[in-house]
């Protein structure tokens, strides 16, 4: 008996501990160090209301030899995408905007939407309080 009241509070307790480890946070400031000095407002991105709406691999992609996207693991964009031209990725600043820009635009088009997809919609100087980062 008293084995089996071990396992149970060994495996509660590792519940309690992993738990946030394996939580997303609400909103991620999209802040990469790799683009240097932002010239926009930075962008926080309602990460929870996302998820809600749209498969992961959409945004957290990876593709095969064959382009098929398996889904990514779910780490920072900049691990992918640089801020060089000339690597066989997207540069990382295009990729954000072909991203995001580009999904509100399908979303947007035949539908009662309105989406950001202008600068400042997206990049507005009052900043709230993020609780994670990209």
């Amino acid at each position: 008996m008293k084995r089996a009241f071990n396992l149970l509070g060994m495996i509660a307790l590792f519940f309690l501990v992993s738990a946030p480890v394996f939580s997303q946070e609400d909103h991620i400031l999209l802040k990469s160090d790799e683009l240097g000095e932002h010239k926009r407002a930075l962008v926080v991105f309602p990460h929870k209301n996302h998820e809600d709406l749209i498969d992961c691999r959409r945004c957290h992609h990876e593709y095969d030899d064959f382009q098929v996207n398996n889904g990514g693991e779910g780490g920072k964009c900049s691990e992918c995408h640089s801020t060089k031209n000339g690597s066989n990725q997207i540069p990382l600043m295009k990729a954000f905007h072909l991203q995001c820009k580009g999904c509100h635009n399908k979303m947007n088009t035949g539908r009662d939407l309105k989406l950001p997809v202008m600068c400042g919609q997206c990049h507005i100087k009052t900043v709230l309080p993020a609780t994670g980062s990209e």
